[in-house]
């Protein structure tokens, strides 16, 4: 049963007829004004005035659980004019527990239910009073939360004729169809409208016709005239209103003048503004209220009324007057009536931050471009963070305001089963490229928007939100172990390898930007190096970099091409880009390199895995690849596989064979197996008709790799107790016979056969270039074993990397740089005790 509201005295009705009282919104789209309730006469206020009516109008007489609506009561004299000063009003909510309403007319939802909100003058002995009846909702779609009239007000000619057009509005801002609408005119004298919402001027005048739905009602203020001074047609400003709207803005018109006396408009003499001031926090609105009075203080009908923000940055505001904080600060919002202004001083407060882990972000354009766009990309997350259980606990704040957004999680865990990645997109308008203050919340309930519908991932984003703490995202390991920059100091060497990749990596993209082959004659791994440098940084820049490189490769070569040879397969880099981007494209095609380098270390195949061949960089690049689609949750060729494969000559379901959930530990056994009893690996390649299984040659740098791709398993699959034994061995060994003490670097190729291909002599040809690959097993084994003699030697390692015959050559070769840098700062972490 619905809430009874106080009735007037019979015989107020006419009096009050023409009379308008206005009110403020602050959470609802469009506003609809309640009907107005006149009062019996009253005696004289506190104000010294006679108050006759108290009137009352609302923006809606729906409001959304959790949403609040700020009510404004007006009175006015005998006379029909506004009271001013205000007289003091007490406020009363007839359930507590469904909707509460403060003492300055502020309404909160709280549960759904009907509920009376009544408004009576302070010190009025006769308790005069009058209210709405307001029913309180959950935002669920299809619940019809708004009604929004076209047009707001309505010009007439005696005789002709115009259209409204409702549009019922849901909690989500969908509109809703289907509904049916109830039509009034308050004066049939002056106007008439039809069941279907057709306005027909009858005589001179002004009148209002009600529109109403789902117990929700509109009131539009029409003004009929002759055909020579009214038209038509109506139309409505985008960037002001009218004071004699009720729907979106609305203020005190005057009354209906006595017949006789003359009807000519009054000038404006002053715009007076409800409330005085405001206070909205960042992400909320709240509706302004302008008044225009003439000289002798009654209402001017018919004013236009523009709006402006001194701030917009802080507070934006519509042509209702509707008021939205964007950021924390304070904003001037001025009604401006002709020549005559009333300001508004408008504080903006930061929205309260939901409680639960927070990780300071930085929303960054990397387009060049301004205005709105949309943010797409994946969020680096530690261990224990985020689960697909409390995916609706992920909330992004921009500048105060939580954001509308969608998320989902990308693949990829942690050990414990939580998320190592998730996407979010979101819309924002980003000026520039400056960045702009943002927090990841993960906790503190589900989300108080609702989610934006998923769009396609871009491998390039325009813009994305991204952690800025160095500390927080190493503690990821998107690139493995490593230290945030300048957090320690692992050995005297670290801060010119520091100086030494900005630099480069500056002069690299100037001379070359994202292009995969620019400089390189092989692949090892640009945009993987480049995210690490992001994540050990912070620095944006970088993210963006590694980014376009993966991507350039991706459409430059890997697709194009339908798989990698081993000097140029990339997986870890794609990897990282399928985390920062949540391109799917990407994680497919890693799943093809893997399969087409599996096939190519089939048995019977001359670079057999477990065969005599001894190309351990095709063995270290195939199980790195079968490692990172391991890591991503693809070791099984999907289902729609042939959505994002280029053909290879074969169905894809045969190369899918070559690598399932299995493979790798049969890959290890496979491996391990060749390793001969010296400690080396390598093979006939390398060693002509010298080669035995006691003895033969092997490529340093490639055995280093190798050695890398075997720590990869350990650390991330399974600590199988034969790699630390197999490590130590193969480490060993090349200490002893392929360390050149007086060059501070290995050879390149094992002195004990012949050189690469088996086509000359064997010779000495140290190469301290690629010392790097080594360096990254010794570091490891010392901290798996432990021991100072292994420190010991990776420091004369990287000494040895970092001399001038090394460091003049990455400046002149993108490769160099490359091998330099590849996995260095993984290694300088384990020399730091880091594991």
């Amino acid at each position: 049963m619905s809430p009874t509201l106080p009735r007037a005295p019979r015989g107020t009705w006419a009096a009050a007829a023409s009379l308008l009282v206005l009110v403020g919104a602050c959470d609802s789209p469009s506003t609809a004004p309640s009907d107005l309730v006149p009062q019996a006469p009253n005696r004289e206020s506190g104000t010294g005035a006679t108050v006759k009516w108290l009137g009352l109008s609302a923006s809606t007489t729906r409001l959304v659980v959790g949403k609040s609506f700020r009510y404004v009561a007006l009175a006015l004299n005998p006379s029909g004019q506004q009271i001013t000063p205000v007289p003091a009003f007490v406020w009363s909510s007839s359930r507590a527990d469904v909707a509460t309403i403060d003492s300055t007319g502020l309404a909160r939802a709280l549960k759904p239910g009907q509920v009376s909100i009544v408004v009576r003058q302070r010190n009025d002995t006769l308790g005069a009073q009058t209210g709405v009846v307001l029913n309180v909702v959950d935002a669920v779609a299809g619940n019809t939360v708004a009604l929004k009239v076209s047009p707001t007000t309505a010009k007439v000619a005696v005789g002709g004729t115009t259209q409204l057009t409702p549009t019922p509005v849901d909690a989500q801002g969908k509109a809703i169809t289907g509904r049916t609408f109830s039509y009034s005119a308050l004066k049939t004298a002056i106007a008439t409208v039809t069941s279907a919402g057709v306005v027909k001027g009858v005589a001179n005048g002004t009148t209002t016709v009600k529109v109403s739905c789902d117990g929700l009602t509109v009131s539009v203020p029409v003004e009929v005239g002759t055909a020579s001074t009214s038209s038509t047609t109506s139309s409505t400003s985008t960037s002001t209103t009218t004071t004699t709207t009720t729907s979106p803005t609305t203020t005190a018109s005057t009354p209906t003048a006595p017949t006789g006396t003359s009807t000519s408009t009054p000038v404006v003499a002053t715009v007076t503004v409800s409330p005085a001031k405001l206070t909205v926090q960042a992400g909320s609105s709240q509706l302004l209220v302008a008044s225009t009075l003439a000289a002798n203080g009654t209402a001017v009908a018919g004013t236009t009324v523009t709006w402006s923000s001194s701030a917009p940055n802080v507070a934006t505001v519509a042509s209702d007057g509707r008021v939205t904080g964007v950021a924390a600060g304070t904003a001037n919002v001025v009604a401006t009536a002709g020549t005559v202004k009333a300001t508004v001083p408008v504080t903006v407060t930061a929205a309260a931050l939901p409680m639960g882990t927070q990780v300071t972000l930085a929303v960054q354009r990397f387009d060049g471009g301004s205005g709105p766009v949309m943010v797409s990309n994946g969020i680096p997350l530690t261990r224990g963070m985020v689960t697909v259980a409390n995916l609706a606990q992920v909330h992004v704040v921009v500048n105060g305001v939580e954001q509308r957004v969608y998320v989902r999680p990308l693949y990829g865990r942690h050990s414990d089963g939580s998320l190592r990645a998730l996407f979010v997109q979101f819309d924002y308008n980003i000026p520039n490229a400056a960045p702009i203050a943002a927090t990841l919340v993960v906790g503190g309930g589900s989300r108080t928007q609702p989610d934006l519908a998923a769009r396609p991932a871009k491998q390039v984003p325009a813009a994305a939100a991204l952690p800025t703490d160095a500390t927080y995202l190493v503690s990821t390991r998107w690139t493995g172990v490593t230290y945030a920059a300048k957090s320690l100091t692992p050995m005297s060497l670290a801060p010119q390898y520091e100086s030494d990749y900005a630099r480069l990596e500056a002069a690299d993209w100037s001379a070359c930007g994202p292009k995969f082959d620019c400089g390189r004659t092989a692949g090892y791994d640009r945009a993987y190096i480049l995210y690490q440098a992001w994540q050990r940084s912070g620095n944006p820049t970088y993210w963006y970099h590694a980014t376009a490189a993966a991507a350039d490769y991706l459409n430059g070569y890997v697709i194009p091409n339908g798989g990698p040879t081993a000097w140029w397969s990339q997986t870890e880099g794609v990897a990282v880009h399928y985390w920062a981007t949540g391109d799917e494209m990407s994680r497919y095609q890693l799943r093809k390199m893997a399969e087409m380098l599996a096939w190519m270390v089939r048995p019977g195949f001359s670079a057999y895995i477990g065969g005599t061949y001894g190309d351990d960089r095709f063995r270290a690049k195939a199980m790195m690849a079968a490692l990172d689609a391991a890591m991503l949750e693809i070791s099984t060729q999907p289902a729609d596989a042939a959505n994002y494969y280029k053909s290879m000559g074969a169905a894809n379901t045969y190369y899918a064979s070559y690598l399932t959930p299995s493979t790798l530990g049969t890959w290890v056994t496979a491996v391990l197996g060749t390793q001969r009893k010296n400690g080396q690996f390598g093979g006939r390649y390398y060693s002509a008709g010298t080669w035995s299984a006691d003895s033969g040659g092997q490529s340093n740098y490639m055995v280093g790799m190798l050695l890398s791709a075997l720590i990869r398993y350990y650390d991330e699959v399974s600590p199988d107790s034969r790699i630390p034994a197999a490590v130590k061995k193969c480490i060993d060994d090349m200490w002893a016979r392929e360390w050149e003490p007086s060059q501070l670097a290995f050879e390149y190729h094992s002195l004990r056969g012949t050189d690469e291909g088996a086509t000359t002599p064997a010779r000495p040809n140290p190469e301290p270039g690629l010392n790097g690959f080594m360096a990254y097993p010794f570091a490891w084994y010392a901290r798996v074993a432990g021991g100072a003699t292994y420190d010991a030697r990776v420091d004369q390692i990287l000494t040895g990397l970092a001399q001038s015959v090394s460091r003049n050559w990455w400046a002149a070769s993108g490769k160099a740089f490359d091998e330099a840098f590849a996995h260095l700062f993984n290694t300088f972490a384990f020399r730091a005790g880091l594991h």
